[in-house]
């Protein structure tokens, strides 16, 4: 394809005839330079625009034929004038050019002068056509930033305007999915998968390669980071504006309708980074923070036209902003990466260096599942509450944390903990924490239908995993009850229905000790059973000392007709004793089954312990009256129980004892804080504190 200029070449001749100024406007309206054709100075070529200006019509009509009605060996010549851009420019303007283009021997040079000759298979370079492929495929070759996989493919993301899905057994490109704009991030599912494009986010149908839905300007400025849920119905989003938006997608065979439903704002740079798992979505920003966001509050479960329950929103609003559960600072660096394990234990890249970052001290990952006996239940689990309670009162709660576990569900971040028999069969009510603790619900099994065995709450628990199971899958469901905590208080109503009272007889047939060990040994299978659930994080409490409660102190009283002087010194130190030898032999096998269940972490909480110290220092905790019910009528408060909250003191602040057998608010909220972090008491709990249980991580899943 050399060309060498002749004098006599047609074109010449016919080119004089044309007037300089006239054909060179066509010849630019064609991307044609007039330097182009005078790059090797050539006297033939170069006459031809400096000779003679006459009229062209006759030879050119006008001027209006283009380049390509040149000669190809002259047209090679031209082309032999640009630079590799300039090539691949004019090779896009016709089928002629592009030929002519592609074909030329110049890509070769050009590849030579770039990196030299590659060391290649002489089959690859045997023809010109393969040195353009060889040097665009390196010239314009753009960074991958983005890569997922699934259990099959794997996806890449690039800078070329395109998500790649590889089959991961041959290696091989299956799909080419084109976008028109940079690929920042991924997100696959099942046969899905998630890409942001600028500031688009595309839905594919993988397999046959067809977009299920866009998302238009999704953020202002770049989309740099997605996430998506297990079942793959959410999509969250990550910007260059700082925002965080969660998309529901609902699909309809061929297409999916994808709705905005709510947004946050929490980050002042770039979100790089997203990672959500169930219930909890990080991100991690250029601004050198990371905020922590729980979905649940959003939350509300709908059911499906085919049976199907699907989590869907309440927020109708897409434009009112949520704010984060907590932010995590203190990085000082720009952070573009974020990972999230199920126990909420999180990792980071920070330029360059990766930290593990858990929650302590701050929001917590965990839900609160209770199961006791009227320790933990204000009437919400009692069939009948308040018409069949015997002679058992409650404390008020109507929603408000008045109880120890409701007061730990508090600092643990969640909300109050509903009831068991409130439920629907709907996950909605799961995820924060159940309550299965009934008012007279005993270890052992009662004769009595009023009364609630443990066995009972744990076939509750059984149908509540079930539901979980269902809705968030095996996997998902098993880890997030590995990082639940379940708060157990039982043996308070076995000493005074059962026991005390002499109910059929138990205590003609047992001795203290022996009722004690049939209770505890109770307990342990019954922490057992939850291991074998896959639990591992139990809290155990103890009984509170029964022996100074209103009732059983006037019980006792009127038993032994005992002098008005021993009635007015406080305790039964009898009963106290068989609730000590309870709690003594609950906390020893707690202890040893840490080798029995290597993975658990179980902690005991003696309220015994913590309620004697307030009784016994009242007057630096703040406690006037440690012997009389604040909501009861009769001696101590003790013969009628409290009916209404009507009968209740004015200062019940002031009162160690609410009722019959339950310690006030004031007195629980001092346990609370006890329990959680070993303020304000004693710390109660050993080998370590709530607080601590819950940032614990636990191992996964093998």
């Amino acid at each position: 394809m050399a060309f060498e200029c002749q004098e006599c070449t047609e074109v010449s001749k016919n080119l004089d005839n044309c007037e300089k100024d006239s054909c060179l406007e066509q010849i630019e309206a064609q991307h044609i330079n007039i330097s182009t054709l005078d790059c090797h100075h050539k006297n033939c070529i170069k006459s031809s625009y400096t000779a003679k200006q006459s009229p062209c019509n006759n030879v050119l009509s006008g001027c209006r034929l283009s380049i390509t009605d040149l000669p190809p060996a002259l047209i090679s010549e031209i082309l032999n004038c640009l630079d590799p851009k300039e090539l691949g420019v004019v090779s896009c303007v016709s089928p002629i050019l592009y030929r002519l283009a592609s074909e030329h021997r110049v890509w070769k040079e050009f590849y030579s002068e770039r990196w030299g000759l590659p060391i290649v298979p002489t089959s690859m370079v045997s023809d010109e056509k393969s040195w353009k492929e060889l040097f665009v495929q390196r010239e314009f070759r753009r960074p991958v930033t983005s890569l997922a996989l699934d259990l099959t493919s794997i996806y890449s993301g690039s800078w070329d305007m395109a998500v790649r899905v590889w089959d991961r057994a041959s290696l091989k490109c299956l799909k080419v999915l084109r976008h028109g704009d940079w690929v920042w991030s991924l997100a696959p599912h099942d046969t899905t998968v998630a890409s942001a494009s600028g500031s688009d986010v595309y839905v594919w149908e993988t397999k046959k390669g067809i977009p299920l839905g866009v998302i238009h300007n999704a953020h202002d400025g770049n989309i740099y980071s997605l996430a998506r849920s297990h079942t793959g119905d959410f999509i969250f989003t990550g910007g260059e504006d700082g925002a965080i938006h969660m998309f529901e997608m609902t699909s309809h065979c061929v297409k999916a309708d994808i709705v905005r439903v709510a947004t946050w704002i929490p980050h002042s740079g770039p979100v790089y980074s997203l990672a959500f798992e169930f219930p909890w979505l990080v991100s991690a920003s250029s601004d050198g923070t990371m905020s922590l966001i729980d979905v649940r509050t959003l939350l509300r479960t709908r059911r499906r036209s085919l049976g199907k329950n699907a989590m869907k929103f309440k927020h109708a609003n897409p434009n009112s902003l949520e704010p984060p559960q907590r932010m995590l600072h203190g990085f000082g660096a720009n952070l573009f990466s974020v990972d999230i394990g199920a126990d909420l234990g999180m990792a980071s890249v920070t330029n360059g260096q990766f930290s593990t970052l858990s929650t302590e001290g701050g929001s917590y990952g965990a839900a609160l599942y209770v199961m006791g006996d009227s320790s933990v239940d204000c009437g919400d689990n009692t069939l009948f509450y308040p018409l069949v309670r015997h002679n058992l009162s409650l404390l008020p709660c109507n929603g408000s944390a008045s109880l120890l576990p409701h007061l730990l569900a508090g600092k643990i971040g969640l909300p109050y903990i509903p009831s068991f028999y409130s439920q629907n069969g709907s996950i909605d009510g799961l995820l924060s924490g159940v309550n299965y603790g009934s008012a007279q619900a005993t270890i052992m099994k009662p004769s009595s239908q009023s009364h609630q065995s443990l066995n009972q709450q744990l076939r509750q628990v059984s149908e509540t995993f079930q539901i979980l199971q269902l809705q968030l899958g095996d996997d998902s469901a098993q880890r997030f009850i590995r990082s639940s905590i379940f708060y157990l208080s039982f043996g308070k109503d076995d000493y005074i229905d059962l026991f005390l009272r002499n109910t059929s007889g138990i205590m003609l047939k047992y001795s203290g000790p022996e009722f004690a060990h049939i209770l505890v040994s109770q307990m342990v299978d019954a922490i057992k059973y939850l291991y074998d659930a896959n639990v591992r994080k139990i809290i155990c409490l103890g009984i509170l000392p029964l022996g100074c409660t209103p009732r059983a102190v006037l019980d006792w009283y009127n038993i032994t007709a005992v002098g008005d002087d021993d009635y007015g010194s406080g305790c039964v130190e009898e009963i106290n004793e068989l609730i000590l030898e309870y709690n003594t032999m609950l906390d020893e096998r707690i202890v040893e089954m840490k080798s029995e269940l290597p993975d658990a972490q179980i902690i005991f909480c003696d309220v015994y312990q913590g309620i004697m110290e307030i009784i016994t220092n009242q007057n630096l905790y703040g406690f006037k009256d440690i012997e009389n019910a604040c909501c009861g009528v009769g001696l101590r408060g003790a013969m009628v129980g409290c009916l209404s909250v009507e009968m209740a003191c004015n200062d019940a602040a002031d009162h160690v004892w609410w009722d019959l057998y339950n310690p006030t608010h004031a007195v629980n909220s001092l346990l609370a804080d006890s329990t959680w972090s070993g303020q304000s008491l004693p710390s109660i709990c050993r080998p370590f504190s709530v607080q601590n249980l819950v940032s614990t991580s636990v191992p996964d899943l093998n």
